[in-house]
């Protein structure tokens, strides 16, 4: 009777086992179908996991009804303005789901293209940002480091890449991106590292790239190709932008002035940093992608 029972348990403990694997397994990949909303392509999933799935296809579904009235609104107004959008499954492995969502704004100034993605963890129907793969000042820095390296070899081959704004964009919560295989893919818009023409940039940076440990402790301020880091500090007199001939005067006590020719309104008192280039002194300033030439006109 006791081999009955045990058998009887060894079997049991195994169809759990295999049952369990299979929930596992079910839950890293779904099927995907492309929809449409008033003319707005979207994509819906299903598996076996019914929560995941409605939790997935609502917020894919809604992105697509507020694109659609956001077209009916535009068309209303007679500015001749629609959009649409076109939707791509970029990755579907591993209990890992990403979207892009390539959207056409069409105008009488011409036609421009933005991307919207979308990252789902398939085990729990979590919609997963940037900040959940970035989640460490190493890892950031790792990443900037990565992507800039990529784009930098681009520039160098005749690309026409804006490598002074990489940064800039990366330090910015939740930027585009995607997984593939061994990592993740980092979208910039058109414009934004590179000119319209240039299209959608990627650059593809893997986790142990992502992961690898670094020498001593962090590095004050992100990396700029070309340029060494002097000093970080915050602004204390009033700051409304950059413009030629403006003084900052900084928190460490050293004062600066605009030399470089370059206008950009933004008041606030953010931080900023010192770079210096050959003999040249450059201000990076929070929030603002654009370097400016500085001097050093003096020092508490």
């Amino acid at each position: 009777m006791s081999k009955v029972v045990s058998g009887w348990l060894i079997v049991c403990l195994f169809s759990l086992i295999s049952f369990a694997s299979g929930v596992d397994a079910a839950s890293t990949k779904v099927k995907t179908s492309v929809h449409y909303f008033l003319g707005q392509q979207y994509v819906q999933i299903s598996g076996e996991n019914k929560k995941v799935v409605s939790d997935i296809n609502r917020i894919l579904k809604a992105d697509a009804q507020l694109l659609a009235w956001a077209n009916m609104e535009y068309k209303k107004s007679g500015e001749h303005t629609s959009f649409r959008s076109k939707a791509n499954t970029k990755y579907n492995k591993n209990g890992k789901l990403s979207i892009v969502n390539t959207i056409y704004l069409n105008s009488e100034g011409g036609q421009t293209i933005s991307a919207s993605t979308f990252n789902f963890d398939l085990r729990t129907g979590e919609r997963l940002e940037l900040d959940d793969v970035i989640k460490t000042e190493s890892q950031k820095l790792n990443l900037i480091e990565a992507v800039t390296s990529q784009l930098v070899k681009r520039e160098s081959k005749g690309d026409p890449i804006f490598t002074d704004h990489i940064e800039f964009y990366l330090t910015q919560s939740n930027h585009s991106f995607y997984y593939y295989d061994q990592g993740i893919v980092i979208r910039f818009n058109p414009g934004e590292v590179g000119p319209h023409s240039e299209g959608f940039v990627d650059a593809k940076v893997d986790y142990s790239t992502i992961n690898k440990k670094r020498n001593g402790p962090p590095s004050p301020a992100p990396t700029i190709p070309g340029y060494t880091y002097v000093t970080k500090s915050h602004i204390e007199n009033e700051f409304t932008g950059f413009d030629y001939g403006n003084i900052y005067e900084l928190a460490n006590g050293q004062t600066w002035k605009q030399v470089g020719y370059v206008f950009y309104y933004n008041p606030s008192w953010p931080e900023v940093i010192i770079y210096q280039k050959g003999s040249k002194y450059y201000l990076k300033a929070e929030y603002i992608d654009e370097l400016v030439e500085v001097e050093l006109v003096g020092t508490d």
